[in-house]
């Protein structure tokens, strides 16, 4: 109908200009794309080949970087670096963060290596692809006005600030082997003792999340461990917890009731035995979903009350099983 309304001539000047005119664009388009992979290219090639390599030469450069950045002195025993494809590499070896005064340093890592990732050079901060630390110790502080330092840096305590947490979780791949924790806490009763931290293995996806912890505590004589596997939901943050909706597992044995009312306050007047527990549970944004759990306790004594008579069982065991309807559990 067009083409019998308009003259010929006119009808083809039109489509000359159209075609023409796509091409054009398309010339652009080309032109952009090629640009881009070059200077892609030619950034990758200058970290790669010129930058990175210097890091290696600039311990002091970075530990007073680190030192700056973290609010504490660091100081580094050994610094090397490579490049493996796309990501770069690093070994670091004796990493140490020191106090002012003369208490041992908060933390302390015989070795530390992994593989950066890419998006730490748009970031310019730390996100790891993989992540590797073995034989560390670390401290974790809690004073009396309720601030909390991890290996002597300062952690928000804003109940709404999960900034800590969403950098944990956006790491790809982090393990932790044989770590010692030096939990000290002087708001209610002075605790300063050590947790040993067997394992901690943390993968993350864009949102799927999967944790291993394997400990020892002071407070039971066997081993704890700790398995989960989870998501946080589409526009939540991965460091808040009432985003999660997933699995998470428990298994300990030999916790003593006694060495725990030591140190923490519990509210009752007696409280012992020994208390080992397996089970799972799941979460759906924050909320229990279902589960199933076990309780076996020996010797176990409670008394809420000088007035009260305790409770007492020779051996006393607990199957748990929870069910939601709605908002009811």
């Amino acid at each position: 109908m067009l083409r019998n309304l308009l003259p010929p001539d006119p009808l083809n000047v039109f489509q000359k200009y159209w075609q023409g005119s796509k091409n054009l664009w398309r010339k652009r388009l080309l032109i952009l794309v090629i640009a881009l992979i070059i200077f892609l290219a030619l950034v990758h090639a200058s970290v790669r080949y010129i930058v990175w390599p210097r890091i290696e030469k600039s311990k002091p450069a970075i530990e007073q970087l680190l030192s700056k950045r973290l609010g504490t002195d660091v100081s580094i025993d050994s610094l090397q670096v490579s490049w493996d494809g796309l990501r770069p590499q690093f070994s670091i070896e004796g990493l140490r963060f020191s106090s002012d005064n003369k208490a041992p340093a908060p933390l302390q890592i015989k070795k530390i290596h992994g593989e950066l990732s890419l998006v730490s050079f748009y970031y310019l901060e730390p996100y790891f692809h993989k992540l590797y630390v073995e034989d560390a110790q670390i401290q974790i502080k809690r004073s009396t006005d309720g601030a909390i330092r991890i290996a002597g840096i300062l952690i928000k305590n804003d109940s709404d600030d999960f900034s800590t947490g969403n950098w944990l979780f956006a790491q790809n791949d982090i393990q932790i082997i044989n770590t010692q924790i030096n939990l000290q806490d002087y708001q209610g009763k002075a605790l300063n003792t050590d947790i040993k931290l067997a394992e901690f293995h943390l993968t993350n996806g864009i949102r799927k999340h999967d944790a291993l912890i394997q400990a020892q505590t002071p407070w039971n004589d066997g081993a704890l461990e700790l398995n989960a596997h989870f998501i946080h939901r589409f526009g939540g943050q991965a460091g808040n917890w009432r985003d999660w909706a997933g699995e998470f597992a428990w298994n300990f044995s030999g916790l003593q009731f006694q060495k725990v009312i030591q140190d923490f306050d519990v509210p009752l007047h007696l409280l012992s035995g020994n208390i080992s527990s397996k089970g799972h549970i799941s979460l759906d944004s924050g909320r229990p979903d279902g589960g199933q759990m076990t309780f076996i306790a020996d010797q176990f004594r409670l008394q809420l009350s000088k007035e009260d008579a305790a409770i007492e069982f020779g051996r006393l065991e607990t199957e748990l099983t929870q069910e939601s309807d709605g908002k009811f559990l």
